[in-house]
């Protein structure tokens, strides 16, 4: 379940923050849709450790994910999905 605060930050910085600091997200889905993915499917605590683990590993991701073209921009591939690390079968 999303948190009304969570949600309230991220609908700040993408309509507010990102439309003047520019495009800067090399990933795709963009890092605010997958903040708010990631909330949606695992909570608060758990899509903040995500989003925040997305950021860290952002300039490295690409030396090892996939791509995807969007809009006709290279973009890595990194969805929630592919992040959920405790549903993998060993």
């Amino acid at each position: 379940m999303t948190s009304p605060f969570f949600t309230s930050l991220l609908s700040f910085f993408s309509q507010v923050v990102s439309p003047v600091d520019g495009d800067r997200c090399p990933s795709y889905p963009t890092c605010v849709a997958y903040s708010k993915e990631a909330y949606h499917k695992h909570g608060a605590f758990l899509g903040t450790l995500m989003t925040v683990d997305r950021l860290l590993h952002e300039a490295d991701e690409a030396s090892f994910s996939p791509t995807v073209e969007v809009y006709g921009v290279r973009r890595i591939y990194d969805p929630v999905s592919a992040n959920e690390i405790w549903k993998r079968k060993k």
